[in-house]
């Protein structure tokens, strides 16, 4: 089953914090615009937010399904899910 692009943008956010929307569009073979969308309802999950200016600031994976994550020198770790989530 192909990943859908919340995932993906996801993904890239792990891999490079500081990764740029035009970037995620490129890599992903979609639209800007479409990259905006997702990271909208992104971070109206509480699954990504940006921390900083919009250049120079970086990503930071919050959540992920039910797994919490925090940050650790602009990367993320997973923390253990907590019970009944």
């Amino acid at each position: 089953m192909p990943q859908k692009t919340s995932q993906k943008i996801i993904d890239l956010i792990k891999e490079d914090p500081y990764i740029s929307t035009t970037k995620m569009a490129e890599i992903i073979g979609v639209d800007r615009r479409n990259i905006a969308r997702n990271i909208k309802k992104l971070k109206e999950q509480g699954a990504v937010r940006r921390v900083g200016l919009d250049k120079g600031g970086f990503w930071e994976v919050l959540c992920e399904g039910n797994k919490k994550t925090r940050r650790v020198g602009g990367l993320s770790s997973l923390l253990v899910p907590r019970a009944g989530t």
